[in-house]
């Protein structure tokens, strides 16, 4: 729609409607009512949505607005400024660009009705139809700008929440990016479904603290609770056009329309629900807006997921507990401290893993499950350059005599950033340590795209090692291990530190371990933390140990005197292929031996011969027979 401003607005236009100012706005009333009498019924749906008290001042506003649109003095300035103000309150209303032209037909059939004497003025009829066309096209173009913002805001704030590392800071930027966009949401909350009867406020944020609470129902429980459940039994979004809310938490006056919609968990069911408060009636009511909030409901179910799939730390940090930690960060306060990894059965140094620390003010070592919730992808990545500088640095200083290398956990993030992989080679080369010293240690989820798996093969012929970590624990696909470019497997602590109160894992950890074994690949079991799981791992044979039953971890200034310690300790331990010390070994022996047995049966039956085995209680008659023979 064209919009023709030549001679509208100056001293011509304004003679032109002069004479009819003064009818308009003794009869601006009666023109009005009359207006928003044929809206009812054309049924327009948010004038429903309205009180009476609303209803009245948005009649005040309108008779107030015709006395300006039509003001001789008005100028394009200010026309183009009242319509795009007006604009956006429709829009923010989900005012349909349909209804918003018919309302604007409505209008001008309403000022003919009640001034018919301008239709016979044809210049003066002119002008007051320009004017209505522009004033209709203005608030079209804000229309259009908004939608343009909200594709804008959509990638934005994917973008951004994709590089936060805890759920604390995916919320606080979520909800902060939706609420400074001046886009009529006045309060965001998100409400955990874990617990069965009581849904959970984890988040909130805007002009609200606290739980949302409808007015209760009949039978006193909250509306806002039987919403909740309502959606996730149905997994569908919930649009209201109108929220009566109590004065519990948050001002009424404020809230005019609510949003429920489901976040779900990667196999489908509903994790939390993401509550959304705007300012206006019927402000979810136009179908494209429920398209962008429920597209970025799933854009923050997918970041939410991958947090809970990366790590199972904690995620609430106080903000004084955070800034600390991240000043911490700041000036360099890192100390990785290494953890080693020995053959279960000869108890060589395979290698250390380094493990990240912050350094406290009072020298105190800050561990990584308080820290890592107050890093975004930033920090991450340099607090694992700084550790490969360290991992480095220890195995520069390494005993000629000994040859064991260096792991160091590669955050998934680093995939999204090739030249951090560029940083990776020249902290080894400036270092000037083998590159098959270091490994690499990975999540499946990090090889989720090709360019991934390109990094990866391209850091494997550079000469360093790969690493899958956490196998067992529901990171890794047991089917892809044969595609992955990988040197080593690491079977997850969760099936290995309770072995000795859960010995049917050690079934799994075994598999593992075979399966490792026919991928010419080295498997590193973690959580060996006692002397019985030690002896059970090391009776399976054919992997390395991790955990509290070889060391805690080490300081780097003391890995080489405990290096030394533990060779000369090693040294004079027996040697030799000793029997299981406890009952779990012997049981551990059991099952790789009955394993062994079962693979070769019943395929190839010729290795033993069945008809002579007999059972067991036919074999002990026998031998029984054979002792008392002997004797006579």
């Amino acid at each position: 729609m064209s919009i023709h401003i030549k001679n509208l607005y100056n001293a011509e236009s304004s003679r032109h409607l002069a004479p009819y100012y003064e009818l308009i706005l003794s009869r601006r009333a009666e023109i009005v009512d009359w207006f928003y009498r044929k809206l009812d019924q054309h049924e327009l749906h948010v004038l429903a949505e309205l009180s009476d008290a609303e209803r009245a001042r948005l009649v005040v506003s309108q008779v107030a607005y015709l006395e300006q649109i039509f003001s001789p003095d008005l100028t394009e300035p200010e026309h183009r400024e009242m319509a795009s103000r007006i604009g956006e309150i429709h829009d923010a209303v989900s005012l349909s660009p349909v209804s918003l032209l018919h309302a604007f037909k409505i209008y001008q059939q309403s000022i003919f009705r009640y001034v018919p004497e301008i239709q016979a003025d044809v210049q003066a009829t002119a002008v007051l139809q320009q004017r209505l066309e522009n004033d209709l096209a203005w608030q079209l173009i804000v229309y259009w700008r908004a939608e343009g913002r909200r594709t804008k805001m959509f990638s934005e704030l994917t973008e951004l929440i994709e590089t936060q590392m805890n759920v604390a800071d995916v919320l606080q930027q979520f909800s902060q990016g939706l609420l400074n966009r001046k886009i009529a949401l006045c309060g965001i909350s998100l409400f955990n479904l874990q617990k069965e009867n009581v849904p959970e406020l984890e988040f909130s944020a805007g002009e609200f603290s606290g739980a949302i609470l409808l007015e209760p129902d009949d039978g006193g429980r909250s509306a806002m609770t039987n919403m909740l459940f309502e959606v996730r039994q149905t997994m569908q979004p919930v649009w209201l056009s109108r929220a009566s809310v109590s004065m519990t938490s948050l001002s009424a006056s404020m809230v005019r329309s609510m949003a429920v919609l489901p976040v779900f968990r990667d196999h489908g069911t509903v994790d939390r629900l993401l509550v959304l408060c705007a300012r206006f009636p019927n402000y979810f009511g136009a179908e494209e807006k429920r398209f962008f909030f429920t597209l970025l409901a799933h854009e923050l179910a997918i970041r939410l997921n991958q947090l809970q799939q990366y790590s199972g730390m904690p995620h609430r940090l106080q903000e004084p507990e955070r800034e600390h930690y991240l000043e911490l960060l700041r000036n360099n306060r890192i100390e990785m401290v290494f953890q080693p990894i020995v053959d279960a059965s000869n108890r060589q140094i395979v290698k250390f893993e380094a493990l990240a620390r912050l350094v406290d003010d009072d020298g105190r070592l800050i561990a990584p499950g308080l820290f890592l919730p107050a890093l975004g992808t930033r920090h991450l990545l340099e607090l694992f350059l700084s550790g490969l500088q360290q991992a480095c640095a220890v195995l520069r200083q390494r005993p000629p005599e000994q040859n064991y290398g260096v792991s160091v956990n590669l955050p998934t993030e680093a995939f999204e950033y090739p030249a951090i992989l560029n940083r990776i080679l020249a902290v080894i080369e400036q270092y000037a340590v083998d590159p098959g010293d270091i490994t690499l240690e990975i999540l499946e989820s990090s090889l989720n795209t090709g360019e991934a798996a390109a990094h990866v093969q391209r850091l494997k012929s550079s000469g360093v090692r790969i690493a899958l970590d956490d196998v067992g624990s529901g990171e890794s696909s047991l089917l892809r291990l044969k595609m992955l470019a990988i040197n080593e497997i690491k079977i997850d602590q969760s099936l290995t530190k309770d072995l000795c109160a859960e010995p049917d894992k050690l079934a799994v950890v075994h598999m593992l371990m075979r399966l490792a074994t026919q991928l010419g690949v080295h498997c590193v079991v973690e959580g060996v933390e006692n002397d019985i799981i030690l002896d059970m791992v090391k009776t399976l044979g054919g992997a390395s140990i991790q955990g509290y039953a070889v060391s805690h971890p080490i300081r780097s200034g003391d890995v080489h005197a405990w290096v030394a310690e533990y060779t000369r300790s090693r040294g004079i331990e027996e040697s030799g292929d000793s029997l299981p010390g406890s009952l779990h070994a012997w049981y551990a022996r059991h099952l790789s031996r009955s394993l062994l047995i079962l693979d070769a049966f019943p395929d190839n039956v010729d290795l033993i011969a069945l008809h002579q085995a007999g059972d067991a209680c036919s074999w002990g008659r026998l031998r029984k027979r054979k002792i008392k023979h002997a004797k006579a």
